[in-house]
């Protein structure tokens, strides 16, 4: 049992000097896993895998969920049940699809100026 009693960290000087040194090792630790990190996405970008998290919707369901929404087939909430996801992920869906890309206006939009 450690002094002090279980679940006390011990206060003895050995102790204390080990936890100084493990402070002093971190930081180049931490920098290894950064280096090594930032080399293998390196090396998944130029093999043409990118990083984060997969869709929980593939492109065709995306597809399907865009259809079933804007038609008025089904609400987002039914869609959402449907394929077993949250409401915002089918909220987010349906945004991206109407988005604007670049930034500016669709051609149908720059007429209502």
């Amino acid at each position: 049992m450690p002094p002090g009693g279980p679940g006390r960290a011990p206060t003895h000087a050995k102790c204390k000097k080990g936890k100084k040194q493990e402070g002093l090792v971190q930081p180049l630790a931490a920098g290894g896993i950064r280096e090594r990190t930032r080399a293998g996405l390196e090396t998944a970008r130029a093999q043409g895998r990118g990083g984060g998290r997969r869709p929980k919707l593939n492109a065709r369901q995306q597809d399907e969920v865009i259809d079933m929404v804007t038609s008025g087939r089904k609400s987002a909430a039914d869609v959402a049940r449907l394929f077993g996801v949250h409401p915002s992920t089918i909220s987010r869906i349906v945004s991206r699809a109407y988005a604007p890309r670049g930034g500016g206006l669709r051609p149908s939009e720059s007429s209502h100026t």
